[in-house]
Parts: C-alpha cells; structure tokens; sequence
C-alpha cells in the first residue's frame, strides 16, 4: 500500500468530505487530505504547519489539487513550471508528486492531447509523466477516456476507457463505450 496525501487549494472542505466520504466509507490509514485556499508554494518554508503535517504523514504521494492555485506566477511563462515543480521537490523531495490542472480553452479537438494544457506547454514538457483526461456521459455513467501524451521514459504508453459510477470517485475499465 502506498500512502497518498491529497492537497486541495480549489474544494470547500464540506465539498471534499463528502466526495471522500463517498469512495471510502471506512476512513482509510493511508490516505491524508487537507484543504486551504490558494497557497505559494514559491515562498512556503519547511517549517510551515501544513507542510510539517504532510511530512509526518511521510506520504508516498502527493496529489495537488489544483496546479493554479498552488503558486501566483504567470501559467504562460516557460519558466514558471520549472520553478514551481522545484518547490515542492525542495519541500516534498523524491516522493511522486501528481499536480491537477486544466485543458486550455480551445475546444478543438483536432488538437493533439499534449497541446491541450493550460498555459505554457513547458508545464507538460517539464514534467515526467502527463496524463490527459476527457468525460462524457454514455447512459450508464460517466465515461472517462485516458491517455498519456506525455511519457518521459518511453515513446509510447496506452491510454484506457474508464467508467466512473454514479454516487462516488471510482474509476474501471468500461464495458459500454
């Protein structure tokens, strides 16, 4: 098992609850999660509370919830991704560190996956691994379709078509496409 901690800047904390609520009805020991409101990850110190709290979880995983609220830089600039990443390496050091963001505006999807990202492309391009994430309904749920533009380590990977059930956050492979 690997222990998660999930960072969310954007949820109200009634709001996270009970999506937490709903995809583990027995609080789990391996997953830690907190809420605040935007923070700058550019100027948080070590001994900051919430910080200090995260590492005494000693998560495996960090998710971040979202990329725009975690720092107060230009999206657009090729430079900010590399410094913001750096700050929470230099905080969190090697754990994995998994950062929710948005697809820009442009809705043609004529548009390769990995041109999609809000802001700078450096934010893919700087990162080891992207994953792109698009829904729709299909009758039976939420169809959710994965793919991974972005790969560091290799020049292909596979995406999948997963089902998200109604009533929680769990995602499986579906079987109505």
């Amino acid at each position: 098992n690997h222990r998660i901690c999930y960072l969310s800047l954007d949820l109200p904390e009634v709001m996270l609850q009970e999506k937490v609520r709903k995809a583990f009805p027995e609080a789990p020991k391996d997953f830690f999660w907190m809420t605040s409101g935007p923070i700058n990850i550019l100027e948080t110190e070590e001994k900051a509370k919430w910080v200090q709290d995260v590492l005494g979880f000693a998560p495996d995983v960090i998710v971040t919830d979202t990329l725009r609220k975690c720092h107060p830089l230009d999206e657009n600039d090729s430079g900010t991704p590399r410094a913001v990443y750096g700050a929470f390496r230099r905080l969190f050091g090697a754990r994995t560190l998994i950062f929710l963001h948005h697809d820009g505006k442009n809705r043609n999807f004529e548009v390769p996956d990995d041109e999609r990202i809000r802001g700078s492309s450096a934010w893919a391009q700087d990162a080891d691994l992207g994953i792109y994430v698009k829904s729709r309904e299909n009758g039976f749920g939420k169809l959710v379709q994965v793919s991974i533009p972005r790969f560091r380590f290799s020049e292909y990977a596979e995406g999948a078509l997963l089902q998200m059930s109604r009533g929680d956050m769990i995602l499986r492979e579906a079987k109505n496409g």
